[in-house]
């Protein structure tokens, strides 16, 4: 029957108009359609009951998202890095987005100021009070605002 014809383009990550037009922020989630996975340092580690060793200014924390299912366009996807530079502050975030939307095994390491490095432990979903040198992390559905959940993952230096 005659109708409304309209083009339609999914896109399953890449710049958003809102993120176009406020300057395009890679750490502000709102700025990207891809799916969005939040990291946040943790200040205490119950499974030692201790606070676990501070992070120093200036650490490059070094994320590899290893694809583990296809895209959910079906696209086969490639490894991702995304670093991020570690300030101690209660202000930043270290959240991965625009990562197209699959499952994926997620692990990192951090470059320390001194050239060391250390592996980043995390404590996926379910895991708590656990941190592991690599996490699952898949697609899931937000069941209070509907569309995909933003992940929550906690991290230690080892």
């Amino acid at each position: 029957a005659d109708g409304i014809e309209q083009d339609f383009v999914w896109k399953v990550t890449g710049p958003t108009p809102y993120g176009q037009s406020s300057g395009l922020d890679p750490n502000n989630a709102t700025h990207w359609y891809g799916m969005s996975i939040g990291l946040r340092a943790n200040g205490y580690r119950e499974d030692l009951k201790a606070a676990p060793a501070p992070i120093p200014d200036g650490t490059v924390l070094v994320f590899q998202l290893k694809p583990t299912s296809k895209s959910i366009d079906e696209q086969e996807l490639e490894p991702i890095t995304v670093k991020r530079q570690f300030k101690n502050d209660s202000l930043s975030n270290w959240d991965i987005n625009d990562v197209p939307p699959a499952d994926y095994e997620l692990s990192g390491t951090a470059e320390l100021p001194d050239g060391s490095t250390k592996p980043i432990l995390l404590q996926g979903k379910d895991e708590y009070p656990s941190f592991k040198a690599s996490v699952v992390v898949a697609v899931g559905k937000d069941n209070l605002l509907g569309g995909m959940w933003k992940l929550p993952l906690s991290f230690v230096l080892e």
